[in-house]
């Protein structure tokens, strides 16, 4: 009985031991809202530093429907820019614009936004000086129509 006590404290130590990260929503105005599970140190880079040496982030079409039509270029069609408005406590706010919205989960269901925070940037570590868990570089979400 305490041996099972143990291991739960040692999992909840784990638990928080790490830094999380998720995509909380996506509005249909292109704003994203990323939250952290600790207070991160934001004083490391500004949000205007903030690119794609740090993050990398694209469309993913819901189960390959591009391929469907051989002329489809998913580079042109399916290109956006982005740029970092708020990284302040556990909070990002990322303003998304997509080239061709139209293009965006034209289907009936949403296509994938994600997410992948550069391995070996500095630029997302926590107050404590943690950075983001492996498991937790690459976030997905479903973008709204």
């Amino acid at each position: 009985m305490r041996q099972g006590l143990n291991s739960e404290i040692k999992a909840e130590q784990t638990q928080t031991d790490r830094v999380t990260a998720k995509i909380v929503k996506i509005k249909a105005n292109g704003l994203i809202e990323v939250k952290f599970s600790k207070p991160m140190n934001t004083d490391l880079i500004k949000i205007d530093e903030i690119n794609e040496a740090h993050m990398i982030i694209y469309a993913q079409p819901f189960n390959n429907w591009h391929e469907q039509d051989p002329h489809f270029d998913i580079e042109k069609t399916l290109n956006q820019t982005w740029n970092v408005l708020k990284y302040e406590n556990d909070r990002m706010l990322i303003d998304l614009t997509f080239m061709n919205p139209n293009q965006i989960s034209p289907k009936v269901d949403q296509d994938i936004l994600v997410i992948h925070f550069q391995n070996s940037s500095d630029a997302f570590k926590s107050e404590d000086n943690l950075g983001l868990h492996q498991d937790y570089l690459s976030m997905q979400h479903g973008i709204p129509k």
